[in-house]
C-alpha cells in the first residue's frame, strides 16, 4: 500500500469521507495519552505494539504521531466528520507550545558546533568572538602558508630544463614541455594559499569589531576550530593557525592574578580594622587554615 491519501482516521466509502472506527479510537487515544504527559516516544511504542497500523507498509514514527497531533481537521469540518472537539485539539496545541524550547540556536552556534566537531563551551566561544575581533583589528596577521612540495621532483625538473637549454642543438619543442612542467611545479609550490589570504585579509578589512560573533564572517574565513586544554585555535581557509598569543594568556592570568591579591588584601584590611569575623581570629592567635577559611566566607 502506498501513501495514505486521507488522513489516519478516516476512509472513503461511496465517494464520501467517513470515520474509521478503530482507526478513530486509536487518534482518540493518541490525544488522550499527550494530555496525560506521555511523549511522542511513549506514544509511538504504544502504537508499535497495540495500535493500528498507520499504513500496512509503515511502522509507526514520531513524525507520524505529530502530524495527527497538530491536524485540525479532527474537530470536524465540512468535508471531514469530527473524531475530538476543538477544545482538545485547542488543550493539544497550547501543550506542544509550552513544551518548545524557548532557547534558539543562532547560525553563528551551528557554525561554531560544526567547526568544533561538538558544543563548545561558553569560554571557548569567547575566545573564538576574540580571535576574529583581533582579526579584524589587525589584517596584517593573515600571511600565506607554505605550501607541502616535492623539493626532489622539482629540483630533477630544474636539472633536465638546464641540461635541455645547453644542449646543442637544443631541441625547442623538449625544452618548451620541461618549462612548463616546471612552471607547473612552481606554482604548485605556491599553491592557492596567496590568493587565500588577499581573500581573507579583504574580509577582514571590512569586518566591523563584533560584540557576537558574525556567522557569515565565521563561515567564510574558518575551516575548523581546534580546542585544546580549554584554549581555542582557528586553522583559517589558507592553512594559517591563529591562537591567542603568549602574551595575552599571560595578561589574561595576569588580570585573574590581581583580582585574587585585590581580594585578599581587601580581606587583610578588614581585619586590621577590627571588623568583621576575621580580628577575633587575629586577636586569639588563630591559625593560617582559620585565617582561610574565614577569608572565604567573606568572599562568598
Amino acid at each position: 500500500m502506498g501513501n495514505r491519501k486521507l488522513p489516519f482516521g478516516y476512509k472513503m466509502v461511496m465517494g464520501e469521507i467517513v470515520v474509521h472506527p478503530q482507526e478513530a479510537q486509536a487518534v482518540q487515544g493518541i490525544y488522550a495519552r499527550y494530555l496525560t504527559g506521555a511523549s511522542f516516544n511513549d506514544i509511538t511504542d504504544h502504537l508499535k505494539e497495540k495500535g493500528p497500523p498507520y499504513d500496512a507498509d509503515k511502522p509507526w514514527n514520531k513524525n507520524m504521531v505529530a502530524r495527527i497531533l497538530e491536524d485540525n481537521r479532527y474537530a470536524g469540518t465540512e468535508r471531514f466528520p469530527a473524531i475530538l472537539s476543538a477544545e482538545q485539539l485547542q488543550e493539544v496545541a497550547r501543550r506542544r507550545s509550552e513544551r518548545k524550547p524557548t532557547v534558539q540556536i543562532t547560525e553563528a552556534q551551528k557554525s561554531l558546533r560544526r567547526l568544533c566537531n561538538g558544543r563548545p563551551s561558553a569560554a571557548v566561544e569567547s575566545q573564538v568572538l576574540s580571535l576574529l575581533n583581533s582579526l579584524a583589528a589587525s589584517p596584517e596577521q593573515i600571511k600565506p602558508q607554505p605550501q607541502t612540495v616535492n623539493r626532489g621532483e622539482q629540483a630533477e625538473m630544474e636539472r633536465r630544463f638546464s641540461a635541455a637549454l645547453t644542449t646543442s642543438p637544443v631541441n625547442e619543442n623538449n625544452a618548451k614541455e620541461l618549462a612548463l612542467r616546471l612552471a607547473g611545479l612552481q606554482y604548485n609550490a605556491i599553491g592557492s594559499s596567496e590568493y587565500e589570504s588577499q581573500r581573507l585579509r579583504h574580509l577582514f578589512i571590512t569586518a566591523v569589531p563584533m560584540a557576537e560573533i558574525d556567522a557569515e564572517l565565521l563561515k567564510s574565513t574558518v575551516s575548523q576550530i581546534y580546542v585544546k586544554k580549554g584554549q581555542a585555535s582557528l586553522l583559517l581557509k589558507n592553512g594559517q593557525i591563529i591562537e591567542r598569543s603568549k602574551r595575552g594568556r599571560e595578561q589574561a592570568k595576569g588580570d585573574r592574578d590581581t583580582r585574587c591579591a585585590k581580594e585578599h588584601r581587601n580581606c587583610r584590611a578588614a581585619a586590621a580594622s577590627g571588623g568583621g569575623l576575621l580580628p577575633g581570629i587575629h586577636k586569639r592567635g588563630g591559625s593560617a587554615q582559620q585565617l582561610r577559611g574565614a577569608e572565604k566566607l567573606l568572599h562568598r
